[in-house]
């Protein structure tokens, strides 16, 4: 065996043997050659393949998740539209049944009977004598109760219109205001011209109306909102939903 300066010596006139010194030395402590500018970009193309299918898995399972998301947000949506429009009925049956006392909570006694027929004819009347435009005429068909009374206290003839809804906004708010003001101004004109259409159930032409907002609760942004506008809020004391 030769000295070290012979091996060194060598190692630098062979660089095959240098290699075979390198690889043995590098595999006795666990490691691997350095790969040739080839294999690493083999090693690249290969790394770069694995990642960008499994981005375009991603991708397919994110867009999946948005579908199946969006699929249930329409269904929650249409079942909620669904228990509203049950619940809506509801309300609308239990206070078309319970008007006459919620009307009178309100202190003003109904005048009855107020069939249909005879309000069609008042509406037509102030739509003929051009105090009801026909946009008008349809929003105060739309309206959920018109009548016609006297105020308890005072004997004032009055035009009564309400709006249920189990909870009252704004907008629920301004449709009692709004038909209110049509229902008055529609039978103030019927009694100018046609007094006998309302003669049975009031003994003169109504001076001002009552707007009622039934429901089961109201905030109190809305309760002043309701205040500016003239409407009462009557509070439903029992349960409807009990009613179904």
């Amino acid at each position: 065996m030769g000295s070290l300066e012979e091996i060194l010596s060598a190692l630098e006139e062979r660089p095959d043997l240098r290699e075979a010194v390198r690889a043995k030395l590098m595999a006795e402590d666990g490691t691997q050659p350095s790969e040739s500018p080839e294999g690493l970009l083999d090693g690249l193309r290969e790394t770069n393949a694995i990642l960008k299918s499994f981005l375009q898995e991603s991708l397919r399972f994110q867009s999946s998740v948005r579908g199946a998301m969006q699929s249930l947000d329409e269904a929650l949506r249409a079942l909620s539209q669904q228990l509203d429009l049950i619940v809506g009925q509801g309300m609308m049956r239990w206070g078309r049944e319970r008007i006459q006392n919620i009307v009178r909570r309100s202190g003003v006694r109904l005048a009855y009977p107020l069939e249909w027929q005879i309000l069609e004819e008042v509406i037509e009347c102030a739509v003929q004598a051009g105090v009801l435009s026909r946009s008008e005429m349809d929003d105060l068909y739309e309206a959920d109760f018109l009548g016609v009374g006297q105020e308890l206290a005072t004997g004032t003839p009055l035009c009564v219109a309400a709006a249920i809804s189990c909870v009252v906004d704004r907008t629920v708010i301004e449709l009692a205001a709004s038909h209110a003001d049509l229902w008055l101004k529609a039978a103030r004109a019927a009694m100018e011209r046609r007094p006998e259409l309302l003669a049975k159930v009031l003994p003169t032409a109504p001076v001002d109306r009552r707007a009622l907002a039934v429901g089961l609760w109201i905030g109190s942004v809305d309760a002043d909102h309701a205040d500016s506008l003239r409407v009462d809020f009557e509070k439903v004391i029992e349960d409807p939903l009990w009613h179904f």
